[in-house]
């Protein structure tokens, strides 16, 4: 998925930052979304370490997504929101 991302963004050179998930998702396609909620979650729950800027980063925090797509039959949007909705 993150590597989608990055080609996605590389074709279409407007877009930056968190632009090619959400462009991704807009377009049907089921994509987690790393915004600073979701990432403070999955630093809560110890499935990443700090920032989620560099692709190593976000390629851990993708295979953390998968592992929770696989074992509870979610998508990842659905995750990405439920992890959204559980900080705060």
């Amino acid at each position: 998925m993150v590597g989608l991302w990055s080609d996605v963004a590389k074709r279409f050179k407007q877009m930056g930052g968190r632009s090619a998930p959400y462009f991704l998702r807009m377009a049907g396609r089921d994509t987690f979304i790393l915004t600073g909620d979701v990432v403070l979650a999955l630093q809560h729950w110890d499935a990443i370490d700090g920032e989620t800027k560099g692709k190593r980063a976000q390629q851990r925090a993708q295979e953390e997504f998968t592992a929770w797509a696989e074992e509870s039959g979610r998508t990842l949007c659905q995750i990405s929101t439920i992890l959204a909705l559980s900080t705060g």
